[in-house]
């Protein structure tokens, strides 16, 4: 059971999801997450995220406006070389990463993910011990309630019980609420292709339970409602979405565009994405401009071209209804399954 009644994070791509999502969470009494890298949201002091030009400090008075109880703030992948830098040693790596730390803790973010992945293998186990400890000491001077996640997974990678025991030896898990497990799901293009991992998923689990850690999820965008269940079911503490999120708004807008606006626009958005780049980490596709585009719209939004697409559709259609009405089904099949297991049977008991 899920003990920090946190079972679903969202992570953000555009202000408008984001209201979204927050509407979703308000009236279903559904606790999310929006759980953001650092390219999406970053420290004041390091530059600012593609969602917004937000920086943390107007990301969080954005979010803190909307008084709204049931959404809560995280960080996922903050570690040393996780976003790209220009050739800085480990040590400012380290330190940067600190600095993303204090900010996410200083402005309440309910849990960070320390990822260490992208050190150098020897280094690990002590640089998330560093990370660790200095997270302890800035929440216990602030007097803060962040938690941690620790772990990193790839997709498609599928982890392993004796693995899993080795990695966790060694660290201090006092802080930490989930672990990022290799569970063998995997997102390409707008497709969950991954084979669920669950034999050892459930074996892990009841490990990690003994030390009241919860798994997490990573890729688990695009499932039906029976594969959310079967990762429940097999320990699963909590999931990460976006990609699906993101695709849903990109297709409403690329389709109206192309068919109620000037050819020219559709045109510059789908030139637009090809030549910005992002969508080489969802395809291999590059002569598929439109799917391109409905991958990875999203990373062009603070561009003219978007913002006055968006605004001339908004202007004439109901695109926003459109765009919510469609992730409001994207989050039903999460927040549905995991009422059906939990929620549901605890108020009949």
């Amino acid at each position: 059971m899920n003990k920090n009644n946190l079972f679903l994070c969202v992570g953000p791509t555009t202000k408008n999801a984001i209201n979204i999502v927050s509407d979703y969470a308000l009236k279903n009494k559904f606790h999310i997450s929006l759980i953001t890298t650092r390219n999406q949201i970053e420290t004041n002091s390091l530059g600012k995220g593609y969602v917004n030009n937000f920086n943390t400090d107007t990301f969080v008075k954005f979010i803190t406006n909307k008084k709204n109880k049931y959404l809560s703030l995280s960080r996922d992948h903050c570690g040393p070389y996780i976003k790209n830098t220009n050739n800085l040693s480990l040590r400012e790596e380290i330190n940067i990463t600190k600095k993303v730390i204090e900010d996410d803790i200083k402005n309440n973010f309910k849990f960070l993910h320390l990822d260490v992945a992208e050190c150098p293998s020897k280094k690990k186990i002590d640089i998330l011990n560093e990370l660790i400890e200095f997270s302890s000491e800035v929440k216990k001077k602030l007097a803060k309630k962040t938690k941690l996640e620790i772990g990193h997974e790839r997709h498609g990678y599928k982890s392993s019980y004796d693995q899993c025991k080795k990695n966790l030896s060694n660290i201090d898990l006092t802080n930490v609420e989930f672990y990022a497990l290799g569970t063998g799901s995997y997102v390409k293009e707008n497709f969950q292709k991954g084979s669920f991992n669950y034999l050892e998923c459930k074996k892990i689990s009841d490990y990690l339970n003994k030390k009241n850690i919860l798994i997490k999820d990573h890729n688990a965008d695009y499932l039906n409602i029976d594969s959310i269940y079967t990762r429940l079911i097999n320990g699963v503490g909590a999931l990460n979405i976006q990609p699906n999120i993101a695709y849903v708004e990109n297709t409403i807008i690329l389709n109206m565009t192309k068919k109620f606006l000037k050819y020219k626009n559709y045109i510059q958005l789908i030139n637009e994405v090809d030549k910005e780049g992002s969508w080489k980490k969802w395809t291999t596709k590059k002569h598929n401009k439109e799917l391109k585009f409905l991958l990875a719209g999203h990373y062009i939004q603070n561009t003219e071209i978007y913002k006055n697409t968006f605004r001339i559709l908004k202007e004439r259609y109901d695109v926003d209804k459109l765009i919510k009405n469609n992730i409001h089904i994207v989050l039903n099949k999460y927040k549905y399954t995991y009422d059906s297991l939990y929620t549901k049977r605890r108020t009949r008991n």
